[in-house]
């Protein structure tokens, strides 16, 4: 199961809402509580008040301005491992992502939707269970959880070979693509100053950025 989006909210009263989709999938489930349902530190089972629990834990965590309330992250298997899927695979594949996300003391709603591809939804409070200790992941930590988590179900369940994705991107294939980058932003720069003797200002940084990116999107469609 690769990850695929790790998203995060400010706003707490958001909770109601990403309850709802992650509970009901918008009517597409029909029993919110079942085995496809994993609560971790939740003592409501009601569609309609269960996301008070994430507002009642946020009320012990230390505000600060732009602070995080909530996570939703998602983890997806892709369509063409569907039918080698079982219910013992996505028990699994829940808890060991709670574990590995370090989230075993928090506030986890996690629902399974159904789709082409299987998608793990997870919705995480952004602080442990009834305590102001916050859960925090720079950018180094998440590139580990990515690849760590494929390793794992990589090697335990390498029937899902689709599902694949951090683990065949090198670091230094990546690190290359980076340099690559940095090194055609001075070229452009470069040219611009022997062209017309000025330094590029910021705006014109990032119109040549943008035009790249741009061009880039066009040659792969």
């Amino acid at each position: 199961a690769m990850i695929i989006k790790l998203k995060s909210r400010k706003n707490i009263y958001s909770a109601k809402q990403l309850v709802q989709y992650l509970l009901s999938d918008k009517g597409k489930i029909k029993t919110p509580f079942d085995q496809y349902t994993h609560l971790q530190n939740i003592n409501t089972l009601d569609l309609n008040t269960l996301h008070r629990d994430f507002l009642d834990n946020y009320k012990f965590q230390k505000k600060r301005k732009g602070s995080i309330a909530l996570y939703h992250e998602i983890l997806s298997i892709h369509r063409d491992d569907r039918a080698k899927v079982n219910d013992a695979m996505l028990k699994d594949l829940v808890r060991t992502y709670i574990k590995m996300r370090k989230a075993d003391n928090a506030l986890v709603l996690s629902r399974v939707h159904f789709e082409k591809h299987i998608h793990i939804h997870f919705m995480i409070s952004s602080n442990e269970y009834r305590s102001n200790k916050k859960l925090r992941m720079s950018k180094a930590q998440m590139k580990n959880l990515l690849r760590d988590f494929e390793a794992y179900h990589h090697k335990k369940y390498p029937e899902l070979e689709h599902s694949i994705v951090h683990l065949n991107r090198p670091e230094k294939e990546r690190t290359n693509y980076q340099k690559q980058d940095a090194n055609r932003r001075k070229e452009n720069a470069y040219q611009m100053t022997r062209r017309t003797g000025k330094n590029p200002s910021q705006k014109e940084k990032v119109f040549q950025i943008v035009s790249k990116l741009f061009e880039k999107a066009k040659t792969k469609e």
